[in-house]
């Protein structure tokens, strides 16, 4: 094999890798979304029920920024 060969197919073999990282990160990324607006959407449905934020807060352990968030879009989107 020449020096060439074998540089190209370490080229070749870092591509692969670096595609493989991508698509995991990716996945993970688009699971993290996923999961926030699983979130979103359970905070947004149990304001529209009548629970008080500190209410969520306490059921869900949810942090009480994202709960604040999750309401002022929804007055936002009310008006």
């Amino acid at each position: 094999m020449t020096l060439f060969m074998r540089d190209q197919e370490n080229i070749d073999k870092g591509r692969a890798e670096g595609r493989l990282e991508g698509r995991a990160e990716g996945r993970a990324e688009g699971r993290a979304e996923g999961r926030l607006e699983g979130r979103a959407d359970a905070i947004e449905k149990l304001l529209t029920k009548g629970k008080s934020p500190k209410e969520i807060h306490e059921l869900m352990d949810y942090p009480m920024e994202e709960i604040e968030r999750v309401e002022k879009l929804l007055l936002v989107t009310a008006e």
